[in-house]
């Protein structure tokens, strides 16, 4: 992933009202690129991991009215544990096919 280009991405878990450690889907909406990534990790109180693969599809809009966080995918993160560039790398391919 590019060191000196930002990657925002507004992330948000797909039920707002689960907490504690387990499964998490969660969606990440890159603004700039129109596309939302679906991806699960399961979160630990030591670990988070990302599970499975990540699927991308066209940004329908429900970001709009999710509540979460800006984060930027251009850097791991220093408070989570789960890898961000299979997420990028998702986004990137669908947009790649949908050319």
């Amino acid at each position: 992933m590019g060191k000196d280009k930002k990657i925002p991405v507004f992330v948000w878990k797909k039920n707002s009202g689960q907490v504690g450690g387990g499964y998490y889907p969660i969606v990440a909406c890159f603004v700039t690129l129109g596309v939302h990534v679906l991806f699960t990790v399961y979160l630990h109180s030591k670990n988070d991991y990302l599970q499975g693969k990540p699927e991308a599809s066209k940004c329908d809009g429900s970001c709009q009215h999710s509540q979460g966080h800006m984060e930027d995918f251009s850097k791991e993160g220093h408070h989570i544990d789960y890898a961000r560039k299979p997420i990028v790398d998702a986004a990137m391919a669908f947009l790649v096919l949908k050319k």
